[in-house]
């Protein structure tokens, strides 16, 4: 048989053992920015730094427009509206 030390059950994660890490959500980056028909820069640093009511009001009012040439939209690229990238690095 296999073995190894720690054992299986210690130190892999989907065997209940391992480092129990939360997922961290990064923002997406998006290629070249568009200022919205005001001329503001609505982007996900932006977001970051509101409010929480306004996190949502923004999020709510231009979370499925897109700013950017890629096309991603604020509730797709930002964590603060739902979105972003998640990953299991520390």
């Amino acid at each position: 048989g296999v073995s190894s030390d720690p054992p299986a059950n210690q130190a892999c994660c989907f065997c209940g053992g391992g480092d129990h890490v939360e997922p961290k959500c990064s923002n997406m980056v998006w290629n070249t920015m568009q200022s919205s028909a005001d001329g503001d820069i609505i982007d996900c640093d932006f977001i970051d730094t509101l409010s929480s009511a306004n996190i949502n009001f923004i999020c709510d009012k231009f979370g499925t427009a897109t700013f950017v040439q890629d096309g991603l939209t604020l509730r797709q690229a930002c964590c603060a509206c739902g979105g972003g990238e998640f990953n299991m690095n520390q």
